[in-house]
């Protein structure tokens, strides 16, 4: 995976980790593991130590203010429409996979999960009609 090194896009991908985790109202302790697992890879291959430790601590801070799932998917959408040069299709596509390993790590995917991939995929790549 390959995500822009801008601090502000590694702090939005932390918070929908922790979004992915929380969107159901338990962050479980398999997500949590996933989310810092995911962290670890994505700091070794793209971001270093620096984007480790500050990713590991918005999670950390969102845990502890129990953050909403809403206001962050707001955010979010916010901060894409803003940034959309940011996020070329691979870095999309990268993002959603991301996020679903988060969502998989406990009990599979529920429907409130799928509903944040689902409105993931809307903002990313609209509504594709077959």
């Amino acid at each position: 995976m390959s995500f822009p090194e801008d601090i502000d896009f590694i702090q939005q991908l932390a918070r929908m980790l922790y979004t992915a985790g929380q969107i159901d109202g338990d962050f479980s302790r398999d997500e949590k593991k996933a989310s810092l697992s995911i962290i670890h890879q994505l700091s070794q291959k793209n971001f270093g130590e620096y984007a480790e430790q500050l990713m590991i601590n918005e999670i950390k801070d969102l845990v502890e203010n129990n953050s909403s799932s809403a206001d962050l998917i707001q955010d979010f959408k916010q901060y894409y429409h803003q940034h959309k040069n940011l996020f070329t299709d691979d870095i999309k596509t990268d993002f959603l996979k991301t996020i679903d390993a988060v969502v998989y790590a406990h009990s599979k995917r529920n429907k409130s999960e799928l509903t944040l991939l689902s409105q993931l995929e809307i903002l990313f790549f609209g509504i594709k009609v077959k």
